[in-house]
């Protein structure tokens, strides 16, 4: 049960650039953080045992080469897979402001996802279904034709308002493990590369 004393499950998800879905995990309990639902799910696995299955392609930086990678709010852990936006403890540079507003810029982009989810079919708002298993498949189901609408174009009116668009999590990710150095190092060098 959430705050709102509503049982609630979590969608984690990413998608590309077209507003399409490309990994989704439903199932978790609501109450747990991103970083643990990110943890028990495959693409963190994947991320461990084989990511150039899932980022096969390389950039150029600096004069480094780095894998290509996912971006997150701050709630999920840093690496060199998954980029969190700087932790705003009040003493940020101008570089790191500005990594930050384009972070959120790209970041939005799931945020409006979920909401055209949740627009084109309003019913996820509130499934009433005896079990959360009935629930998950309800929800990829939808991720799914969702994905085949947005392929066929199909942006037929919804009814999205941008301040329905909830902001990314703000809650930074208190994470027992140590801060991932190479991640660090190639967050830095993305963030110089806007300057």
């Amino acid at each position: 049960m959430n705050e709102k004393n509503v049982f609630c499950t979590t969608l984690l998800a990413v998608c590309d650039d077209k507003h399409r879905f490309t990994y989704v995990n439903v199932g978790h309990p609501g109450t747990l953080g991103d970083a643990d639902v990110f943890r028990r799910c495959e693409l963190f696995q994947a991320f461990k045992d084989a990511p150039d299955s899932l980022l096969p392609l390389e950039f150029l930086l600096a004069n480094n080469i780095y894998p290509y990678h996912i971006i997150s709010d701050v709630g999920f852990p840093l690496s060199v897979y998954v980029m969190t936006p700087y932790e705003d403890n009040g003493y940020l540079t101008a570089r790191e402001i500005q990594y930050n507003k384009r972070h959120l810029s790209a970041l939005m982009l799931i945020s409006k996802s979920i909401c055209l989810l949740k627009s084109r079919f309003s019913r996820l708002k509130m499934l009433l279904m005896q079990h959360l298993a009935q629930c998950s498949v309800a929800i990829k189901a939808c991720c799914i034709l969702h994905n085949i609408c947005m392929e066929n174009s199909d942006l037929e009116m919804l009814d999205i308002d941008e301040d329905d668009i909830p902001p990314p999590c703000s809650e930074t990710c208190m994470d027992s493990q140590p801060i991932c150095i190479v991640g660090e190092e190639k967050r830095n060098a993305i963030a110089d590369s806007f300057m």
